[in-house]
């Protein structure tokens, strides 16, 4: 059996066993070339562009209490803690430019079902609400044109 034929079984398994299926692979190495060209292209700027550690694998607890069996992670309870919040981009780049607080960008993949999560989206009216920028980015091509579009672009003064 060749890894092409063993990449396609363990497909077709994932998706029969689970209704949502899970684009992080893709996506982060869409984020990762992303981030690599940033901090090629805007060296200065390296530092304020930085991921959001929100997502991942946690390792899960099994316990029986009171005849019931729970599963959690121990993880997940203190990054809650911490301040996770559901929700937020996956990159932000901290530096205010064209009357924006900050670019918020959320990285989604280019295949069908790829869509933003309803916490995704109530996170994005808080941000938009907050005087931020905020995109959904699907490929490489338009996270640069986002990102120099954010950085070079000067917003029109408003007239009263």
């Amino acid at each position: 059996m060749s890894y092409e034929d063993i990449w396609n079984k363990a497909q077709k398994e994932a998706s029969a066993t689970k209704q949502r299926k899970p684009q992080r692979h893709e996506e982060s190495r869409l984020q990762e070339s992303c981030v690599t060209w940033f901090r090629l292209q805007y060296p200065k700027l390296a530092l304020l562009l930085f991921a959001v550690p929100n997502g991942g694998k946690r390792t899960h607890r099994t316990i029986v209490r009171a005849g019931r069996v729970i599963t959690y992670s121990p993880e997940a309870k203190q990054m809650k803690k911490e301040g996770v919040t559901a929700g937020v981009a996956d990159l932000i780049l901290l530096t205010p430019s064209n009357g924006y607080a900050s670019l918020c960008i959320e990285m989604k993949t280019t295949e069908k079902g790829s869509e933003q999560r309803e916490s995704q989206k109530v996170w994005q009216q808080a941000a938009e609400g907050a005087g931020n920028k905020y995109v959904v980015c699907r490929t490489l091509e338009e996270f640069m044109a986002v990102v120099k579009e954010y950085l070079t672009t000067e917003k029109p003064p408003t007239s009263k």
